[in-house]
Order: structure tokens, then sequence, then C-alpha cells
């Protein structure tokens, strides 16, 4: 009896520590972007992105030796387009261009007090990559300044020089008052390898979670028209050949 008492307070013992380490996923929503917090990807609009804060430190040259080790591979750097679009997508005000040699930027405002919006869902999304650098805010006001930054861009223009993309909450500064939230894109000022502590790399996939249906080949193709084309010539011979038993029989009735 007591071995079998101490069986079963060993087992509530482990059950018990196993709940209270056990932690449960959020999964953040900003439109058509989900984020599970389990993991490191921001799915949307056919595309997976990497958060930003995974890659802070890298450069565009740097980034190129890992595009197939993390997190399962499959990645590229982000072109202007799909940055382009995942900006409007979050709308953020402002409709974004896809030109590389254009800066832009949407103000998005003060908002006192509990903090919503496309800025703190996207930060929230795809990390702070101020913090993931080493780097800690001040808060003199508004949770303090929380940025996340990412290099991008494939230097269509040959000029060797990328973009960079940057998202952040409105913020309080040292001296009072404060500084709207905004969304940039720049220009093509960044070298390719241009690596800084606080900004991470842009990286996108396919969404693995869509099935993918492959498409028929040619020959497959073929050989489907040629089966097609034997049934239909024996069809023809059986029904020819049925014509003329029938013509018989009714020749010699």
């Amino acid at each position: 009896m007591n071995k079998i008492l101490h069986r079963s307070t060993t087992l509530l013992t482990l059950l018990l520590l196993a709940s209270s380490t056990t932690t449960f996923a959020a999964v953040i929503t900003y439109g058509s972007y989900t984020h599970d917090t389990d993991t490191n990807i921001v799915i949307g609009d056919g595309l997976e992105w990497l958060q930003w804060d995974v890659t802070v430190g890298e450069s565009i040259d740097s980034i190129q030796s890992s595009l197939n080790t993390l997190e399962g591979g499959g990645w590229t750097v982000a072109s202007n387009v799909q940055m382009a679009n995942l900006f409007n997508n979050f709308d953020f005000g402002l409709t974004f261009d896809d030109d590389e040699n254009t800066g832009q930027f949407a103000t998005t405002g003060i908002q006192y007090g509990t903090e919503t919006g496309a800025d703190v869902a996207f930060v929230s999304m795809f990390g702070d990559t101020n913090a993931a650098g080493g780097n800690t805010s001040v808060d003199y006001g508004e949770g303090g300044y929380h940025p996340s930054s990412a290099y991008f861009g494939h230097d269509i223009d040959g000029d060797l020089q990328i973009n960079m993309a940057l998202v952040y909450d409105d913020y309080g500064l040292p001296r009072g008052g404060f500084t709207g939230g905004r969304a940039y894109l720049t220009n093509d000022l960044y070298y390719m390898s241009n690596a800084i502590a606080t900004k991470g790399i842009a990286l996108v996939r396919s969404d693995t979670s869509i099935p993918t249906v492959a498409e028929p080949s040619a020959i497959a193709l073929m050989g489907l028209g040629i089966l097609g084309l034997g049934a239909f010539r024996r069809n023809k011979k059986k029904n020819s050949h049925d014509l003329n038993l029938q013509y018989a029989n009714t020749a010699s009735v």
C-alpha cells in the first residue's frame, strides 16, 4: 500500500512539474497575416517571412550561406515588390511603390495609452530588432522605442546597393514630448556588406502550408492522348462491326 501511495505521489508531482513548465503559444493576427509565437515565421498572402529579429547583425552578403539552413531553408532575400506588397497589406496609410530608388514613409501618429494598430502589430510579428541586437530602450512614455528593421532588395539597377525597411510605434522623448510611429522604406542607400546589430535581413519563401498540385508533364499528356485515341479507334471499330452484323441479320430475314 505504501509503495502504491509513493508511486501515485511521484506521478502527481511529475505531472504538476510538467504543467508548471508548459507554455502555450499565442497566435498574433493582423489582416491576412498570422504569427504563431512558438515559431519564428510570419505567414501571409502566400509567403512565409522569417522574423527580422532572428537575423540581426547579418548582411545581405553574409546571409547567403544560411539561406538553405535557417528554419528548414528555401529562403530568398525579399524583393522590392514583395516588401511594397507587405507594407501595403498592413495599410500604414500610404501606398508604397516597388521602385528601389525612392524613399517612402508613412507616419502612423501618436496613440496614448493602450497601443493598437498596424505599427504595433507589425513589430509584434516581425520582432524588436533593437532589443534583439542588445539595446535596451528607456521608456520615456508610450512604452519606449521598439523598432523592427531589416535590409532587403535585389539591386535591379546594378548599383550594388540595397534598401532598408523600418517600422516603429510612437514613443516618448528624453526631454519630453512624443514622436509618432512610422513605417519607412528607404531608397537603395546601403551596401550588401552592411551589417548592424539592430537590423536584420528580410527573408521570404513560399508558404509551405499551402499544398502544391504538380502539373502533368508533356509526356504524361501525350500518353493520355495516345490512350484516348486508341480507345476511340477501338470503339469506332466495334461500332462498325456491330452495324455490319446488324445489317447482315436484317438482310437475311
